[in-house]
């Protein structure tokens, strides 16, 4: 697997990355089922923690 060297990223390409994700974040959390299904995820791992 090739490795990513994040650090070589110039900044200016990192926030256009980082723009993205996010409007992919929201368009993905705003569907009431992907956010019930993070939400189930989310205890999952709450209770796996302890």
């Amino acid at each position: 697997m090739n490795k990513i060297h994040i650090e070589k990223i110039p900044e200016e390409q990192n926030k256009s990355m980082a723009r993205c994700l996010l409007n992919s974040m929201k368009e993905f959390f705003a569907d009431s089922e992907n956010m019930k299904a993070f939400e189930k995820w989310e205890k999952q791992r709450e209770k796996e923690a302890i």
